[in-house]
């Protein structure tokens, strides 16, 4: 038995099983601001919490930084499939680039936290440090530590963009977001 990855087959099987690598896109009107994850969100993107909006084709736009820096993020919560394979990997890939080059950073990190029962959550168990963003869309990849992890289980996702343009001249830039997946490992 081997692991099959969206369909081809691998060579190592995990605790006896094939598993098969799932990619679930996340819908950004599931995404709330940090700092009011219970409001609603406007019906058109603005220039707060990465222009989080409810319309259909959205995608996340930071505020622009010249001469300053921003900090904005964006959470979700996330469920296990029941079909998920205990000990398999999670994994969140975000999308992204930047307009222009900061002069201090661009970067994006990920915080993964489980939903402990009877209310709040666990630390943070996203394994990958903060990534430099470049002004061409890539895929940034966040490993979560799948230890503690089974079916059905409750996951808090943070993100979170940074765009440092500490002092100068280079213009106004953003950084965008045009997707974000969660890709977890089920038995087939």
């Amino acid at each position: 038995m081997g692991v099959v990855i969206n369909g081809l087959g691998g060579d190592t099987a995990l605790n006896g099983f094939p598993i098969e690598l799932l990619d679930e896109a996340i819908d950004f009107g599931d995404m709330h601001p940090t700092a009011a994850g219970k409001d609603q969100l406007p019906d058109a993107p603005d220039t707060t919490s990465m222009g989080l909006a409810d319309a259909r084709g959205s995608i996340l736009t930071s505020t622009a930084t010249n001469n300053t820096n921003e900090a904005e993020n964006a959470i979700f919560d996330y469920a296990l499939p029941v079909k998920y394979q205990v000990g398999a990997p999670v994994s969140v890939i975000v999308r992204t680039q930047v307009s222009l080059n900061r002069d201090t950073a661009q970067q994006v990190d990920c915080e993964v936290s489980l939903w402990v029962p009877g209310g709040g959550i666990g630390g943070d168990i996203c394994t990958t440090a903060i990534q430099t963003i470049t002004n061409a869309y890539a895929d940034y990849v966040f490993t979560v530590n799948p230890a503690t992890l089974n079916p059905g289980d409750l996951l808090s996702i943070r993100l979170i963009f940074v765009g440092d343009d500490g002092g100068g001249g280079s213009g106004a830039g953003t950084i965008t977001c045009s997707q974000v997946t969660v890709q977890t490992g089920i038995k087939q």
